[in-house]
């Protein structure tokens, strides 16, 4: 009887805190997270460019393969602004660890096995747009990266090619140190057809 007590009392300073704390609080009460919702994510671009005089016209592509993420408890969330970078040092060591023949394919792990056959993609063949905001109320926005295709189809297509999207800054929560780098992996896989 006396354990059930117990159990009574604490449950009901808790449901006292809970009913008592103001949204500011809520906001607050608890660990919140942003993060990237991928490790990764792999874009096939199976798209037709046209053709003219030897020269592919200009085309652009617009992927919003990944997002931004917010965890937590609160119900009213207000908006919060983030900040992405590329993150080129960070394909540089994972290739460097995938190339560095003293280390056994066996020892290599999943993530730098990832990297076989990939190469960074070259900076004028994508926009990271590097600010996004989530919105008031929203716990996910998604991330545009505007892709170059002309640029592209000059490029080894035989080839993956990465873009290591990485959290830089965060206007109100914590990055969650994880999740806070995606690789985006492209395949250019084009057409042509050739216009007069």
């Amino acid at each position: 009887m006396k354990k059930i007590s117990i159990l009574l009392v604490a449950f009901a300073v808790l449901s006292y805190l809970f009913v008592s704390c103001d949204e500011q609080n809520m906001d607050t009460f608890g660990s919140n997270y942003v993060y990237l919702t991928k490790d990764t994510s792999l874009v096939k671009l199976a798209d037709t460019l046209s053709m003219q005089a030897g020269e592919v016209q200009s085309k652009d592509s617009t992927v919003k393969v990944i997002g931004v993420y917010r965890s937590g408890v609160s119900v009213s969330y207000p908006a919060m602004t983030v900040r992405l970078k590329v993150d080129e040092a960070y394909v540089d060591s994972m290739l460097a660890i995938y190339n560095d023949a003293s280390i056994s394919l066996s020892e290599k792990s999943d993530k730098v096995l990832y990297f076989k056959n990939t190469v960074a993609l070259p900076s004028d063949c994508y926009t990271l747009t590097e600010e996004v905001t989530v919105g008031k109320g929203s716990l996910y926005a998604a991330v545009p990266v505007q892709l170059n295709l002309k640029n592209m189809a000059k490029l080894d297509l035989k080839k993956y090619y990465v873009i290591p999207i990485t959290l830089e800054s965060c206007s109100r929560d914590t990055i969650l140190q994880t999740k806070r780098t995606t690789i985006l992996k492209v395949l250019p896989m084009f057409k042509y057809k050739t216009i007069n």
